[in-house]
């Protein structure tokens, strides 16, 4: 052996047993590397379990530096972890348990969410997130949350909100809402979807379907112009829940301030908003609080 050759080998051996310094390992278990992999997600199933590594290598105690983040969406579910406190009902509530999140506290998480997102937040949307039904080291639900937006069946047998109109004809579905238009190929949207809510405007619009049963994942489309020149197609993951029958419901409301498309929904286990740009349909953030059916009351970060 050459010795070049025994000098490199030597140098392998020191980095191998820890005592080099020349190649050091980056270690992927801190908080900052953590951090990555929750921006680097890009499946439901990913972001949560990265949100879960995250959380339980901070623990509670880091929450508050998670809160002021950058990045909205970790800022957004680090607040949700901060302001759900457990807590016993004051009365027995039947059917409705005896454990809750202390909706004192949840009031808390709305104003962070108002303040950092600057959204319109629905009023029932706000109502429902503070009312929910714990089932410790389970998940949570919203039994009691049984009123959303007012919708109503449109002339196409869809559902739609209050004030809104869909029709179909030539192949084509017309939404109608404010005295405006929009018109879009009538296979735009997954065949199952039977509700639709969305935002009209004069050069840009975008309209969401939906199934009415339950948060799984559905698509929002933007379009240009009263004609409906089809612009961007995004996903939005809701609460990602998988329907296996039985009864259920899903509210989703869309709506539109300065340029970002909302949409705001909610089931019977779990609530979420989702913004994405309106010119080009490019995720702005997330919040799901059931973590896409990952439920963080089995997780160990408290």
């Amino acid at each position: 052996m050459t010795p070049a050759c025994a000098l490199t080998t030597v140098l392998g051996l020191l980095c191998l047993t820890g005592f080099g310094t020349a190649f050091p390992a980056d270690p992927d278990d801190t908080p900052k590397a953590l951090r990555g992999d929750v921006l680097k997600a890009t499946s439901s199933k990913d972001k949560a379990g990265a949100y879960q590594k995250l959380f339980e290598k901070v623990g509670r105690q880091g929450f508050a530096d998670l809160t002021k983040d950058e990045v909205t969406g970790i800022a957004l579910q680090a607040a949700w972890e901060t302001y759900t406190k457990p807590a016993k009902r004051p009365k027995p509530l039947m059917p409705r348990t005896n454990d809750i999140y202390d909706p004192t506290e949840l009031g808390k998480f709305v104003a962070f969410f108002k303040e950092r997102t600057k959204a319109p937040v629905p009023e029932w949307w706000a109502r429902g997130i503070t009312d929910v039904d714990l089932f410790p080291g389970q998940h949570h639900a919203f039994i009691g949350s049984d009123t959303g937006p007012k919708c109503r069946e449109s002339k196409s047998g869809a559902l739609v909100p209050d004030g809104a109109e869909m029709e179909e004809k030539d192949g084509k579905r017309v939404y109608s809402v404010g005295g405006r238009t929009v018109e879009f190929p009538s296979d735009t949207f997954d065949e199952l979807s039977n509700s639709f809510a969305g935002v009209v405007g004069e050069k840009r619009s975008a309209v969401a379907g939906y199934t009415a049963v339950c948060g799984e994942a559905f698509e929002i489309a933007g379009f240009e112009g009263r004609g409906g020149k089809s612009t961007w197609k995004a996903d939005v993951w809701g609460t990602d829940r998988d329907f296996l029958g039985g009864q259920g419901y899903h509210w989703v409301e869309v709506r539109e301030k300065d340029g970002t498309v909302f949409v705001f929904g909610a089931e019977s286990h779990g609530m979420y908003a989702e913004a994405f740009d309106l010119a080009t349909g490019k995720c702005q953030w997330r919040f799901c609080s059931c973590y896409w059916f990952h439920h963080s009351e089995k997780w160990k970060h408290n």
